[in-house]
């Protein structure tokens, strides 16, 4: 009986010792290109908590590897192919991410201080509360991205796209978002004081609750975007579309407005309702009166035109009763406003002076 059970524990001991043998070979066989594993194939591999600092791997394939822990300060990993791997709570410092494929990469607790990502592309990805105040991310691809809570402050986001990305309750304070591709995204609650988004796309964004103070929207197109108890003091609106956006709510005192396209369009092909009802609009805590109709459509409004619906795909993407929907009047009931607040032409703040 004696001899059985010391033959059985010597027999598990032996698997044991061969398993963890298999799992050393394995593990060396997978980074046997150390340090330079440029272009090599590392697909699937198991390389969590491994020390890979300063290594070469640049153009290699690393889809699905697990590189969750692992030490990778100064890695150069542009180019790389990272779809789907997982990154969880890996050290980043520093390292190299140019031009990489982040696609469906679980980034989740990730240290990216001072990494450069310039041209990454991170559709998909999950970066939920990741630090990239301190990264480089210019001309990156974030779309459908998981960004909720991510600290932003001041981060140059010029031109990136962030096409549904979940953007809630990050902070984009002073942000450099000029350029930028927002449409479908979810900024509500998110803080976007003094960013610059000039001339970006948030169509059918939800910006509900967001800090807007201060913002320069200049020229930004927010055609049906939601804007609901946004805070809009002091922001810079002029020449903004915001056919169909609903802005009930929204704190617009010092706003300037000026040549923002508010009114119900006719598109310029000749397509299209061309009057326009003109909204209520309060005046700080008076009553909301009528404004009187503009003189003429063409002192007042400046035509839909169709490169404002077909530039942006999510826009094109849309069929006709979906359409319908969103080319209305901008939605102004309840906002607040002030006698330092700019309407457009069409809305004249004389009109309503009390």
């Amino acid at each position: 009986m004696k001899r059985v059970i010391v033959t059985r524990i010597a027999a598990i001991g032996l698997a044991l010792a061969l398993l963890l043998h298999v799992a050393r070979y394995m593990v060396t066989h997978a980074i046997e290109c150390l340090p330079d594993c440029v272009g090599a194939n590392l697909a699937d591999r198991n390389l969590r908590g491994l020390n890979l600092s300063q290594a070469e791997f640049m153009e290699a394939n690393l889809r699905q590897v697990d590189l969750s822990g692992a030490d990778l300060h100064d890695t150069d990993l542009s180019g790389s192919m990272l779809m789907g791997a997982n990154l969880q709570r890996a050290d980043l410092r520093g390292a190299k991410l140019i031009g990489a494929n982040l696609t469906s990469a679980n980034l989740g607790g990730v240290i990216l201080r001072g990494a450069d990502m310039r041209g990454a592309i991170l559709n998909r990805a999950n970066l939920t509360r990741v630090d990239l105040t301190e990264v480089r991310l210019s001309g990156v691809m974030l779309n459908e991205a998981a960004l909720i809570g991510v600290p932003l402050r001041g981060a140059s986001l010029a031109g990136v796209e962030l096409v549904g990305a979940d953007l809630s309750g990050a902070d984009l304070n002073g942000a450099d978002l000029s350029g930028a591709t927002l449409s479908r995204a979810d900024l509500s609650g998110a803080i976007l004081s003094a960013a610059d988004l000039t001339g970006a796309w948030l169509n059918l964004t939800n910006l509900t609750g967001a800090n807007l103070a201060q913002a320069n929207l200049t020229g930004a197109s927010l055609i049906g975007s939601q804007l609901g108890g946004a805070n809009l003091y002091g922001s810079v609106l002029v020449g903004a579309l915001l056919i169909g956006a609903k802005l009930s709510g929204a704190d617009l005192r010092s706003a300037n407005l000026t040549g923002a396209r508010v009114l119900r369009p006719h598109l310029a092909s000749g397509q299209g309702d061309t009057r326009a009802a003109t909204p209520h609009l309060p005046h700080g805590d008076k009553a909301p009166r009528r404004l009187p109709a503009a003189k003429s459509p063409q002192e007042s409004i400046v035509p839909l035109e169709e490169k404002d619906l077909v530039l942006d795909p999510e826009l094109k993407a849309l069929n006709a009763i979906q359409l319908r929907e969103i080319l209305r009047d901008a939605d102004l009931k309840g906002v607040q406003s002030d006698s330092h607040t700019r309407w457009p032409t069409a809305l004249e703040q004389s009109a309503f002076t009390p």
